[in-house]
């Protein structure tokens, strides 16, 4: 009796494996699949794009290195937005971290009435991106 135990245990634990292998097998396989339509896409011309969307479809005697030269060796000045991308981030990811930094250690230190809603209200403020609030504010701004 104790033998069939054991084996319906190992049974058990073989089963649960394999369910979390098949979950994150299909899990990596949804995440990679948008990554991987993009990056064949960025080898289509853009007439393809604008007539078939976004696709898994392959035609090698379409694709092309053309959007990439444009891109590099163009008229485009990459490289200037490149790096006024990364110092937006940088700026943005210390002025966070600073006003963070001392917010919470004003929570951590100090007791004061209200304490546990205003910590409820930083934590909503900061968990909505910047990207959700910026066309309400312009609309409003320009209207």
């Amino acid at each position: 009796m104790n033998e069939r135990n054991t084996a319906n245990m190992q049974g058990r634990r073989k089963a649960a494996a394999a369910a979390l292998v098949l979950l994150f097998a299909s899990l990596a396989v949804l995440i990679i699949l948008p990554i991987w339509v993009l990056f064949v896409a960025s080898f289509k011309p853009g007439s393809d794009l604008l007539q078939y969307g976004l696709n898994l479809d392959i035609r090698f005697s379409r694709m092309s290195l053309d959007n990439y030269v444009l891109l590099f060796a163009g008229q485009h000045e990459y490289w200037k937005w490149f790096f006024n991308s990364i110092c937006l981030t940088v700026v943005t990811v210390v002025s966070t971290l600073l006003v963070s930094s001392f917010v919470g250690y004003g929570f951590a230190v100090y007791e004061f009435k209200g304490k546990k809603v205003l910590f409820v209200i930083v934590l909503l403020i900061l968990s909505i991106p910047l990207e959700v609030v910026i066309p309400p504010l312009y609309k409003q701004m320009s209207g």
